[in-house]
């Protein structure tokens, strides 16, 4: 059973993650020390990814539950629902070195030695690797989802996919990028979904998804541009274009978590009926 979700507050969701974009970008041009003040390590942004994070693991764990409870999809994709739940609260933690500067507990010897910050946790082991799967895996998500579009699929396996709006929040993270010098990228390829959204929306004479698809496509030329000509405001210590992008990605999840959750919640109060 298909369920027909308020498709303006995704678009809402959008225009709010764009004028977040835009914000941190102008904190960066006119107020530099507050940018570095609020990216760096254990500061605002990343106790903000933190609570996304949380946020978007208790909206997958609940959709999971409720489907078990509810036999709402299969006993397999419930389970996946499961894990991806925990993978999400694992993550929260591991932002925030699982708690090690709020409790003040040491770093084990074993670990400083392999941490390049020498922190309690496993992903600056080798950050770079798992900032480039993270990035790849939403590249990845972004196509599978427009292709999804193009069939017109809303669900799959019982999961609600994410409609124009949100995969062009999707879209738009790999872009918030430090930009030190400018080449092609993997994330480029993003430039694809969206035009192949502007103009599909175009060709069925959807204005509003038109207009988000470009409003989408000037944010990333704005930002190359921004953040190129203002480059010397990025602090010394070189991670907090990381830092944001990772937290505005944990945004769109935890909305989408959430989309997730209300879906499910509202085929349970079909099968009900």
């Amino acid at each position: 059973m298909k369920t027909d979700l308020n498709k303006n507050a995704t678009l809402y969701f959008l225009l709010l993650l764009l004028i977040s974009i835009g914000v941190f970008s102008l904190i960066l041009v006119y107020n530099r020390n507050l940018y570095e003040a609020i990216t760096y390590e254990d500061r605002f942004v990343e106790y903000l990814g933190f609570i996304f994070l949380l946020v978007a693991g208790f909206y997958v764990l609940r959709s999971s539950i409720l489907g078990l409870r509810k036999n709402v999809r299969t006993q397999g994709m419930n389970s996946f629902l499961l894990i991806v739940g925990i993978v999400f609260v694992i993550a929260a933690f591991e932002e925030i070195s699982w708690g090690q500067r709020i409790f003040g507990f040491g770093t084990p010897e074993r670990l400083m030695e392999i941490n390049r910050q020498q922190e309690f946790n496993f992903h600056n082991i080798d950050k770079k690797f798992f900032d480039r799967v993270l990035d790849r895996a939403n590249i990845l998500f972004v196509l599978f989802s427009t292709v999804m579009l193009i069939l017109k699929k809303d669900h799959l396996l019982g999961i609600k996919l994410p409609d124009v709006h949100l995969t062009l929040a999707f879209a738009i993270i790999p872009f918030y990028h430090q930009y030190n010098e400018v080449s092609l990228d993997f994330y480029h390829i993003l430039y694809l979904p969206i035009a192949i959204i502007a103009v599909r929306a175009a060709m069925q004479k959807k204005r509003g998804e038109v207009v988000a698809a470009t409003i989408t496509i000037l944010m990333t030329f704005v930002l190359l541009w921004l953040h190129r000509k203002y480059n010397h405001h990025f602090p010394l210590h070189n991670n907090s274009a990381n830092e944001i992008k990772e937290t505005l990605f944990s945004l769109v999840c935890a909305y989408y978590a959430f989309v997730i959750f209300r879906d499910t919640k509202a085929l349970t109060e079909g099968q009900s009926q």
